[in-house]
Formats: C-alpha cells, structure tokens, sequence
C-alpha cells in the first residue's frame, strides 16, 4: 500500500469518527430534548415539587414551570411522585395547538352544519340543527374548540337544569355535543371528547309528572276521534290506540295492515316513517315492531277501508306522496282542539301516543312490552311511564288521606265510625 492509499484510507476513518461523534451529540441534545418537553420531580424538605418547562412560545422561548404536588407522606416513593405528576400535567400544563387547529366554537358549528348534517337522516337533521343553531350555540360565546372541555359541558347541563330544561332534553342535547366535538376530532382539530359518564346529569324527579301533563285524558282522546274526520279520524286512533308515531302514522300503507275476516282484530306492521313528504326508514332498529289492534281501533280502520279504499297509503297527499305532519298538525289538529277547547300547548300528536303507554303502564304492563309495543330503544325511556303510574298511585293514597281527615268531627272519629251516643239514664 503507498502512501496515497494510507492518507486516503485515514481521510475515510477520520469522516467516520467525525459523523459518529456528531450522532453521538445529535441523539443527546434529541434526548436531553425530550427530557425537557417531559415532567421531572425533586424533593425539597419533605415536599414533592414538579418541575417542567412549557412548549416554545412565539419567540422560541421556553420557560421553566414548577408545583408542589404533595408530601413524601402521600408518595413515598419518586416513582409515585412521578405517576401523580404525569397525572396532573393535563392541568399544569396547557395544550399547545397549531394555527386553525382550534377554530372558535361558532365556526366548527358552521362547518358541523355544511359537511357532516347533510349525511345524517333527515328526520333527525332538522331536530339535531335546530338545537345546535338554538341552544349550542350561543352556550360557549368566545370560546374557541379546544376550550370547550368537560368542564365546560358540565356547566352547561348545570345551566340547563337552572332554566327548567328536563333531564331528556339535556341529555340529548349532550349528546349532539358529543357528536359535534367527535367529528371535529376526525377532521383534525383541536377537540377535546369527554368519555362517558364524566359529565353528570341531573335526576329527573318531576319527569313522570310532566308526561302525564302533555298526555291527553281519555275523555279528551274520545272527543278529538269523535268530531274528527275522515281519514284524519283514522290517525288520531292510530296514535291513541296503537301508540304509534306521527311519522309511522302517516307511512302506513294497506299493505302494512292485517285485519281479520270478521274486522275485530288483526295487526299493524310498522316498518317506515314520512318525514317532511317522503318515505324514510325508521329513526332505531327498535322501531320496527308489529302492534297489535284492539276492538276500537279495528271499527275505526274497517270505516276507513270502506269510504276511501285500500290502495296505497291511508294517508296520502293528493299527488300521492306522504303528507307532512307539520301541515296535518296546523290544517286539521290544532283547528279541532281550539273548537272542543282543549289545551294545545306542547301536546300536539304526541299527547296521544303518551296517553297509549301511560294507558299499558296503569294496566301493570311490564315494563319491557311497553317499550316493545312503543318502538322505544331502552328500558330507560318506557320506565317514564311506569314512574307516572306510581305517582298516581302515591296521589290516590294521598287524596284518600286527605278524604278520611275531612270526614273527622271534633272528637277525632270519622263520621262512618263515629260511636253511638250512650241512651240517657232512666230516671
């Protein structure tokens, strides 16, 4: 080998040792790096303190933070001071997020409403876009996305329960939250998803009462079939019947309707819904269900059968399509119940559907074929009727107290049992 080679091989070796050396140094500075961007502990006294330095600020300045999180009494050990630190950085130290990945809460709805609500069914688009516009809205002004956190939606429920709102409402309304803050996650934003059961809903006391409210009483159900028309008469005894909703109402077709030879009973297959003039599958797989129909609903059908016929829908608009509920419910309900007098307010359809399950709730139906008759998805949403049969049952009682205690005289013995006034003494 001459000397040319051996310079040339020593210049290779040194460019060698040189790179290593810088890797050596490269990799130290990255994990000197991370050690920084992490969360350290030391012990001062007999005190833990956590000692951190925050993201690089808009001048490349990163500062250093510390706090006291307990006493070597609570964490023996540094490896629990640690897992208590790490525990407690998501509240010592802010998210740092990238320019737009945290738009202000205005603009994510705006964005939810013209990307995300067109692919949902609208027989929900238009419910779900109404409380977003309305409630959600206006909920969190100046925040931006990834200030509204559990703790921020825990106020909210707070808020809503101080206004009145009804535990269902407000848990569905959350809900649209969730849906909202998730979909903003799969764009890649900022968004923050509280899991399950971290944000508290208020119990409903007062819920069962309020159903029975909005329910229409059999007299006023009997007077509303009783005056009105046909077919409309037909509709109102399928939802006071046969607990169906509006929407499956409307959807009903013969082919959905199976009555006996003689036309005393038979059955109604509900497998669609009309929403805003068409024909639209049904909002849960719980939905679809088969109902049976009593006697009364029976008359009402076979009159229906026997005037208008039995092709196609029982309901239809003159072009045929399903008609929309809105337009039944001004042009025909609510003219019927300001002429028989009857309180309209937050009734509407519903109110019968209501007085058919408080109906099987006070016959002492399970609980499980109400919501099966119902076409509800839980358990949770026929135990509302249930609880409304038991405070009827808890006024009763209370009403006959009260009954027993009018009927006492001075003495303290109710008039039924009053004692018989001893015979005067002969003379």
């Amino acid at each position: 080998m001459n000397s040319s080679d051996t310079a040339e091989l020593e210049e290779i070796l040194a460019g060698a040792l040189h790179a290593s050396a810088l890797n050596r140094i490269a990799t130290r500075r990255g994990e000197r790096s991370a050690r920084g961007r992490g969360i350290n502990v030391t012990i001062e006294g007999d005190q833990w303190r956590a000692r951190w330095r925050e993201p690089a600020d808009c001048k490349g300045v990163r500062r250093r933070r510390s706090r006291t999180i307990g006493s070597v009494k609570d964490f023996p050990t540094k490896a629990a001071a640690l897992r208590e630190a790490r525990r407690l950085r998501p509240f010592v130290m802010p998210a740092q997020f990238a320019p737009g990945q945290s738009p202000p809460w205005g603009e994510v709805l705006d964005r939810y409403l013209a990307e995300a609500l067109p692919l949902v069914r609208p027989s929900s688009a238009k419910q779900i876009s109404y409380a977003l516009n309305r409630h959600l809205r206006p909920a969190f002004p100046g925040k931006r996305l990834h200030e509204v956190d559990t703790a921020q939606l825990q106020q909210f429920v707070l808020t809503q329960t101080g206004t009145g709102v009804a535990r269902t409402t407000i848990r569905a309304r959350l809900g649209y939250l969730r849906t909202v803050l998730g979909w903003a996650q799969t764009q890649g934003l900022a968004a923050i998803v509280p899991r399950a059961g971290k944000v508290k809903l208020p119990r409903d006391r007062a819920l069962g009462s309020r159903i029975r409210e909005k329910a229409y009483t059999f007299s006023q159900c009997d007077a509303i079939i009783a005056a009105a028309d046909l077919p409309w008469r037909t509709l109102y005894a399928l939802l006071g019947f046969a607990g169906l909703r509006v929407s499956e109402g409307l959807a009903l077709s013969w082919e959905d309707v199976e009555l006996s030879d003689d036309g005393a009973c038979g059955t109604i297959r509900v497998r669609q819904a009309a929403v805003r003039g068409r024909i639209s599958a049904l909002k849960a797989h719980s939905s679809i269900r088969d109902v049976p129909i009593d006697p009364r609903l029976a008359r009402h059908l076979v009159k229906h059968r026997d005037s208008l016929g039995m092709e196609g829908l029982l309901f239809p608009a003159p072009s045929g399509h399903p008609r929309w509920s809105s337009g039944v419910l001004a042009r025909h309900l609510d003219p019927l119940l300001r002429r028989l007098g009857i309180k309209a307010k937050r009734r509407g359809f519903h109110g019968l559907r209501h007085l058919f399950a408080i109906n099987l709730a006070d016959a002492l139906t399970p609980t499980r074929t109400v919501m099966q008759l119902c076409g509800h998805s839980s358990l949770a949403a026929a135990e509302v009727y249930t609880q409304t049969t038991v405070m009827a049952e808890r006024e009763a009682v209370e009403r006959s107290a009260l009954r027993v205690e009018s009927l006492k005289d001075s003495t303290g013995h109710t008039i039924e049992n009053r004692p018989e006034p001893a015979e005067p003494a002969g003379p």
